[in-house]
């Protein structure tokens, strides 16, 4: 009976070990962001359409998730094992590179954009993302 109950044991602690792993989110991962990609600049200036056109792909393909506001709560979030993060707060810490990096690779339930996105586009939703919090009434 001894050797079930550690066995029990033992099974939990390695399924907890394969399945933690699963549910970490690409917001939750910035240890793996090289150096590199960190210190990596947006090449594009911050500018009304470079702005109008990150908002157009942020509304086509992160809305759903993230919410108008970048709130994580749009309609999709709540099907979501882990509610995505609120944009506004977390980018407060976060540079550029970061940003373009995470949305790259993705994570989590985030898928990456590398092959769907080009460079360009994927820098233009970070400008957008900068301007969520700082847009009268959000968007």
């Amino acid at each position: 009976m001894r050797f079930i109950r550690c066995g029990w044991l033992v099974f939990t602690v390695v399924c907890m070990g394969i399945v933690a792993p699963l549910g970490v989110g690409a917001h939750d991962i910035p240890s793996k962001i090289p150096k590199a990609a960190r210190e990596r600049k947006n090449p594009l200036e911050h500018q009304e359409a470079v702005i109008r056109n990150g908002e157009a792909v942020y509304d086509n393909l992160c809305l759903s998730c993230h919410g108008p506001n970048g709130k994580g709560d749009g309609p999709a979030a709540a099907a979501l094992q882990h509610r995505p993060p609120d944009l506004i707060r977390m980018m407060r810490d976060q540079t550029d590179g970061e940003l373009f990096w995470k949305i790259t690779r993705g994570g989590g339930a985030m898928p990456s954009y590398e092959k769907t996105l080009t460079e360009g586009e994927r820098w233009e939703v970070i400008h957008a993302l900068r301007m969520l919090g700082e847009r009268k009434g959000g968007r």
